[in-house]
């Protein structure tokens, strides 16, 4: 739940302030925690496995840091992301920066990956004081208030937490000029009136001062203030509440960081008005986006560049930032073009399988997931030469192609496209029986389809198999042949896990109803539903009469903000939390997207083409939460 804070005045003493912190501090920690701690086994192969614990607030408070253990019998971890590891079986496991709170209703998880020494994947029992609906931090929180009014009552550590607080320096900095955010490496401009959390001013998304320098060293705020203004002070009585929540796992543990006591006395002392601060609007203060992995159980993904490609985000000029966003806030990759036909079977007698390998490794080695893209695609550049004009038995050198690329990555990759965009467009005046004429349908029939999922689920038993497509999510007749289409594999006993929505939409198309009607209808029948390539276009070249936007405007921007909430919120609207394989973003920054280019340029990504998050970011985290802010 998001809650607006209304810019609070101050008349009151440095006593009354206390109190208001006390009283706040108590209102996040006080009450006892119920959450569910689950141990999962997400993959298994021969030797390894990989392991996902989820801790599930079901209380009525937020959870502000967390703890949890559990032993093996056998099996030994290698490697663990989304959480500090220590110990050797036992293992203990503790909150980063960005997930320790769990607000209630929502969950965290975290990943490990190791080796079954001789044994099977377990599923051990996870324990922790957060894990007990009887753990209460009353104590911690009494202890805090005491650290607390003792520095506010001295007036020599007052005045010194004052001078060195970076919080206080740093809201007071926010409309100086010399400073940027360093935002886990990478430069942002500061916001000049957005109080806390992400903002989009001068056409430019930007960091509040008090957001930017919660971040632990070396990040933060960065270069020399030059001057500060009566507005910027005045704004840091506004970001009280923030400070608090940002400072809330000190809370919890020892005391408030001085931080926020330097906030609060520089607020006091610059401002003559007064108004009160409700503690419910300091218990849900921020607004910015942390971590959109952060907010769900189920994979949020994205589409990146890799090998020899000029947007690697391994080795090329940008992958500093790229990997900066994309370690932040998704959960699995979808590799853009290295994992198709064309790249990894060149020839009938090759496969080059180098720089695909290498970023399955990337991504293993930083605890994210692979979707694979994909096994078939119609598309002419994309088919090898070899397979245009085979005239051998079509059939079992597809049944080659897929079985030796699918047995290669198998517990490796978490699922595959195994057909793409095998559907007609509605209007393809060389549609045949509603199915595209390709290559693959000429020579197979639709047998192709089934044939593929077939071999794919023999070369991989464990990995989930999609068909791919786009504008299936409009209503139209395309979305008729996908329900007929799946609905004879099943018949058939094809082994398709689910259908993958591509949506590539538009600023008012389809309707926000219609999507959400053609992604039931997938998951009434019983299948996975995955927004596989999500992306939002700004401009409309398809209807003369649009507007042609020319910059990313605020209003505009804003936008494309709710069409994002509109899409995320109807999935999770609609598809039954076992159902849901995802969603992905089709690129990381606008520079990259395919739907930007010198002639047509357009802005459908999260972030900028400066890596700044856009307030897209936002409406598509509030469409995961629920939140219409």
């Amino acid at each position: 739940m998001t809650i607006k804070i209304q810019k609070p005045r101050f008349q009151k003493s440095v006593q009354y302030l206390c109190g208001f912190i006390l009283t706040s501090a108590a209102f996040l920690t006080a009450s006892a925690q119920a959450a569910t701690c689950t141990y999962t086994v997400i993959n298994e192969w021969n030797t390894g496995f990989q392991g996902s614990i989820t801790i599930a607030n079901n209380g009525t408070t937020a959870i502000n840091g967390w703890n949890v253990g559990w032993q093996y019998t056998s099996n030994k971890i290698t490697s663990s992301w989304n959480a500090t590891l220590s110990g050797s079986n036992p293992y203990t496991a503790s909150s980063l920066d960005w997930n320790k709170t769990i607000q209630p209703g929502q969950s965290v998880s975290f990943g490990v990956q190791g080796d079954k020494n001789g044994g099977a994947a377990e599923k051990p029992v996870v324990t922790g004081s957060v894990c007990s609906a009887t753990t209460s931090s009353a104590s911690s929180v009494a202890s805090s208030a005491s650290s607390v009014e003792s520095s506010v009552a001295s007036s020599a550590v007052s005045s010194s937490v004052k001078s060195s607080s970076s919080v206080a320096s740093s809201v007071a900095s926010s409309t100086a000029t010399g400073q940027q955010c360093n935002w886990y490496g990478t430069l942002y401009p500061l916001c000049n009136t957005t109080p806390n959390g992400w903002g989009y001013e001068n056409n430019k998304s930007c960091i509040a001062a008090v957001t930017c320098s919660a971040q632990p060293a070396p990040y933060g705020i960065v270069g020399t203030v030059s001057s500060v203004s009566s507005a910027a002070s005045s704004r840091s009585s506004s970001s009280v509440a923030s400070s608090v929540k940002s400072s809330s796992s000190s809370v919890a543990s020892s005391s408030i960081a001085s931080s926020v006591i330097s906030s609060v006395i520089s607020s006091i002392k610059s401002s003559s008005s007064s108004s009160k601060i409700s503690s419910s609007s300091v218990a849900s203060s921020i607004s910015g986006v942390v971590s959109l992995k952060a907010l769900v159980d189920f994979p949020i993904g994205v589409a990146v560049g890799a090998g020899s490609e000029s947007d690697s985000i391994i080795n090329s000029s940008t992958a500093t930032q790229q990997q900066a966003i994309a370690f932040q806030h998704f959960s699995q990759f979808t590799a853009g073009n290295i994992m198709k036909m064309s790249y990894l079977h060149p020839s009938e007698t090759s496969f080059t399988f180098t720089q695909a390998d290498e970023l399955v490794a990337f991504a293993a080695q930083h605890g994210i997931k692979i979707h694979a893209h994909t096994l078939i695609w119609h598309s002419d550049y994309q088919v090898p030469n070899f397979m245009k004009n085979y005239t051998g038995d079509f059939a079992a050198m597809l049944k080659t192609h897929i079985q030796t690329v699918t047995s290669h990555f198998a517990g490796k990759v978490d699922s595959w496209d195994v057909v793409n965009e095998a559907l007609a467009e509605d209007g393809d005046g060389a549609a045949v029986n509603g199915f595209r004429n390709s290559v693959f349908y000429q020579k197979m029939g639709l047998d192709f389809i089934d044939q593929a999922f077939i071999n794919a689920r023999a070369a991989d038993p464990a990995a989930d198999l999609f068909y791919n497509d786009f504008n299936i999510e409009n209503g139209g007749t395309k979305t008729t042949n996908l329900l007929a289409l799946v609905d004879g594999m099943k018949t058939r006993g094809v082994p398709i896990t689910g259908v993958g929505f591509q949506m590539h939409v538009l600023l008012d198309w389809p309707s926000a109803s219609t999507i959400e009607a053609a992604m039931k209808a997938v998951a009434d029948r019983g299948l996975k539903v995955k927004i596989s390539e999500l992306d939002v276009r700004v401009n409309n070249k398809y209807n003369s009469s649009a507007p042609v936007y020319t910059s990313l405007t605020p209003s505009v921007a804003a936008l494309q903000k709710e069409r994002y909430r509109q899409i995320v919120a109807a999935y999770v609207k609609v598809v039954p939390p076992a159902q849901r394989a995802g969603i992905t973003v089709w690129g990381i920054w606008d520079a990259d997207s395919w739907l930007n280019t010198a002639s047509e340029p357009d802005w459908p990504l999260l972030f900028d083409i400066n890596f700044l998050p856009k307030p897209a970011l936002q409406g598509f985290a509030n469409g995961l939460t629920g939140s219409n802010q």
